[in-house]
C-alpha cells in the first residue's frame, strides 16, 4: 500500500513572516509526532519571500484526515488568516511509475 502524499503552499505576507514563524514551528513539531505522519517537511521558497512549501507524507488517507482534524492544524488555519496573502493551496500527489534506467523515453547512461 502506498502512502498518501500532499504538497501544500502557504503564502505569508512578507511583513508577517516573523510573527508567523513560531506558530509554524509549533505546527511542525506537533505534526511530526502524529502516529500517521511519515514525513512533514517545510521549505521556504528561495526566490519569493513568505512562500512556504510543505511536503506531507502520511501512512494513509485516514492519517491525512486525522492531521487536518487535529487541534494544532485547526489552530494554524484560524490564526493564519491574519498573515496569509492567499488561501492555502493543497495538491494531492499520485505516484508515477518510472522504469529504472528510463526517463521521458530516454535511457540514462
Amino acid at each position: 500500500m502506498s502512502h498518501f502524499q500532499a504538497v501544500v503552499t502557504l503564502k505569508v505576507k512578507p511583513e508577517s513572516v516573523e510573527a508567523a514563524r513560531p506558530h509554524i514551528v509549533t505546527l511542525i513539531e506537533h505534526a511530526r509526532k502524529e502516529p500517521g505522519v511519515v514525513r512533514y517537511d517545510w521549505y521556504s521558497d528561495a526566490k519569493e519571500a513568505g512562500v512556504f512549501v510543505v511536503l506531507e507524507v502520511f501512512k494513509d488517507y485516514a492519517a491525512f484526515e486525522a492531521h487536518r482534524g487535529s487541534e494544532h492544524f485547526k489552530h494554524i488555519v484560524e490564526i493564519s488568516k491574519e498573515w496569509v496573502s492567499a488561501p492555502m493551496e493543497v495538491r494531492v500527489l499520485k505516484e508515477e511509475y518510472v522504469h529504472h534506467g528510463h526517463c521521458h523515453g530516454h535511457e540514462h547512461k
